[in-house]
């Protein structure tokens, strides 16, 4: 998995978590809201961030709130984007 910070933004950052699959994109942003993740691979996104929480994400759960299930995770929002 490759990171792509922007180190423009002030009030937090804009994370890019690429994959070489064919995964969906989605767009997960923390609790804060001070930072926005644009990710292809959701599972290894909640690995790479599970290496530094305490408490841990669930990736069905985070799912399920891209999916539009549930409204959040532990504080975090995710949503699918579709390309056409």
């Amino acid at each position: 998995m490759k990171t792509i910070l922007n180190p423009k933004i002030k009030n937090g950052y804009v994370g890019v978590y690429t994959n070489t699959g064919k995964d969906s994109t989605w767009v997960v942003t923390d609790p804060k809201g001070k930072r926005t993740f644009f990710v292809t691979n959701l599972s290894a996104f909640v690995d790479s961030i599970n290496k530094r929480r305490k408490n841990k994400l669930d990736k069905s759960h985070l799912a399920k709130v891209g999916r539009g299930e549930r409204t959040h995770h532990k504080g975090w929002t995710a949503t699918r984007i579709t390309v056409t």
